[in-house]
């Protein structure tokens, strides 16, 4: 493959030096033999940016230590608390068509954060009458829960897109699922994530959007529809698409749930917290955490890193990742 060139980082964006990222893991005495251990060859170095939309060529991401993790204020404090009273919620939201399991969803998510319970509410239909689309849903409040409607924006593409999708092809405005997720947050819920493979958008000049969190009602909405390996595709649909999808759904959930406990993107190792710019830098960054960030999912978790690490290799197995 012919190398790309490489580009400068937006300024003052500056690397770590080995040093630094040692010092970023944030536990004292760390030997080579500790999970926690940075070898080279587990942990490569950011890569500088190769097109001019990579993220870090566009934006100039803050360091974050594990002991600048632990001096802020977030929900992963309220989540330590008492762990067995909270729980992450996942939820399918329109079509099914497509979309993996939630249940292997879920049990992935299980082995990223060992000890965390992850339960799954039932779908969020969206019904269509004539032009008019709405959900139905339960509005959890102060008085109890309600029920509740809410009538959605959509369309059918972005001009960009027109003649690049079906005729059926269909676009819904982010905000307002993300307005009727925030109210539907059970009481024993630290975060709710809803995965679609609805096709979403932000503002009229987006062509799209991946998706899109309310950190402060812990609740976040994220399309699985252009990760998928045959999304706009004249070609054979692909033989790995079931095994690519899940991977990339994988990578993209634990991605925001971890953002939703405080965790920012990584700028001192290739990571799964790192930023993308679009969609090509996201699928080839690692499914696997950092060091420091594998430290503060320790930490939130209160989980044993060689469970975690056998956990994770027996759902890689049997599901034929490659990490």
């Amino acid at each position: 493959a012919k190398r790309r060139k490489t580009l400068k980082f937006k300024s003052p964006f500056r690397l770590r030096s080995r040093k630094q990222q040692i010092a970023a893991i944030g536990s004292s005495n760390l030997g080579k033999d500790d999970l926690l251990y940075p070898h080279e060859e587990d942990f490569k170095d950011i890569q500088a940016p190769t097109h001019i939309d990579d993220w870090l060529a566009q934006y100039v991401e803050e360091h974050q230590s594990y002991k600048e993790w632990l001096e802020m204020e977030h929900q992963s404090f309220d989540f330590m608390e008492d762990r067995s009273a909270k729980s992450f919620y996942l939820i399918p939201v329109g079509r099914d068509e497509g979309l993996v399991s939630m249940e292997v969803l879920q049990s992935f998510c299980m082995a990223y954060f060992p000890g965390v319970q992850v339960k799954i509410l039932p779908r969020l239909t969206i019904d269509a009458s004539g032009d008019r689309m709405t959900v139905s849903y339960v509005k959890h409040t102060r008085r109890g829960p309600t029920n509740a409607i809410m009538e959605l924006k959509s369309r059918r593409c972005h001009r960009y897109d027109k003649d690049k999708v079906p005729e059926s092809h269909r676009q819904f405005a982010v905000d307002p699922l993300l307005n009727v997720l925030s109210h539907m947050l059970p009481d024993d819920g630290i975060c709710l994530l809803a995965l679609t493979m609805e096709d979403l958008y932000e503002g009229g000049t987006d062509s799209f959007c991946v998706g899109m969190a309310a950190g402060g009602s812990g609740a976040g909405i994220f399309s699985l529809c252009r990760y998928d390996p045959n999304f706009n595709s004249t070609e054979e649909p692909s033989r790995d698409r079931d095994r690519i999808l899940l991977a990339r759904s994988c990578k993209v959930m634990v991605h925001e749930l971890a953002h939703m406990f405080g965790i920012d993107h990584c700028t001192f190792f290739q990571c799964c917290m790192n930023g993308s710019g679009h969609l090509e830098e996201d699928f080839s960054q690692p499914l696997h955490l950092c060091p420091i960030d594998l430290h503060k999912v320790q930490t939130f978790t209160g989980c044993d890193l060689e469970e975690r690490y056998q956990l994770l290799q027996k759902f890689y197995k049997t599901h034929g990742f490659d990490e």
